[in-house]
């Protein structure tokens, strides 16, 4: 390779009111000497989809 490349793994998380959701990203990122420009390789405006999960903060409970 001609540039320094470097792969990450995210995982975003946003929560809601009653539930949350994430969504595991993957990025290449090259050096431009005075930044790290990043790019998206699923999810965003690309056609590959990330994987995603969701959980609920609404617990059921017994009440005696």
């Amino acid at each position: 390779p001609t540039q320094a490349l470097t792969s990450m793994q995210v995982i975003e998380t946003k929560s809601y009111l009653v539930s949350s959701s994430t969504e595991h990203q993957f990025l290449t990122c090259s050096d431009t000497g005075n930044a790290l420009v990043c790019k998206r390789q699923c999810g965003g405006d690309n056609d590959l989809v990330c994987p995603q999960g969701m959980t609920s903060s609404w617990r059921s409970t017994n009440v005696r």
